[in-house]
């Protein structure tokens, strides 16, 4: 198994943001764009690690969230929106009330995209455990790039399922 301490990392910045503790590494990204090579990226490092914001949904109340970080379902059968998707923005969604009646979210603007070819705007959590990973791909389509359980994951009661309202 490789390791890379921190202090490598530290040492591979090219750009500094905040002097040695985050910076841009030397990751080279060239793109030709009107007949002339330019170099920009590289990879964010430095940091000990991010902070998610955490969005906790405990009431039936309906209630807007926000497309970013971790969202906690542990509430009983409700219908909450979701702003609209944000392009490159991950964000993980998890049920953890035990309630199987089922938590829908929907989408203010747009669809999710998954891989059964429809355009659905609503995810159903149904049990404990379910979860759902998105990635902002427009401000109008999210990315189904993750769902649990997966069949061995050891959840034997959650499940998500896809729909349109």
């Amino acid at each position: 198994m490789a390791v890379l301490a921190l202090e490598t990392l530290r040492n591979t910045i090219r750009t500094q943001i905040y002097g040695r503790r985050l910076g841009l590494d030397q990751t080279k990204d060239e793109i030709t764009t009107f007949g002339g090579t330019q170099m920009r990226g590289g990879f964010l490092v430095g940091h000990m690690g991010q902070k998610l914001p955490i969005q906790y949904v405990g009431t039936t109340a309906a209630s807007t969230l926000y497309f970013s970080g971790f969202i906690e379902l542990a509430t009983a059968a409700s219908t909450q929106t979701f702003n609209a998707p944000i392009p490159g923005v991950e964000v993980i969604i998890t049920q953890t009330a035990t309630s199987t009646a089922g938590i829908q979210l929907r989408l203010t603007n747009g669809n999710f995209n998954t891989t059964t070819g429809s355009s659905p705007n609503q995810i159903t959590f149904s049990g404990q455990g379910a979860a759902v990973r998105l990635l902002g791909l427009s401000t109008a389509l999210a990315a189904v790039t993750g769902v649990w359980p997966s069949g061995t994951s050891g959840v034997t009661t959650g499940y998500v399922s896809f729909s349109t309202y």
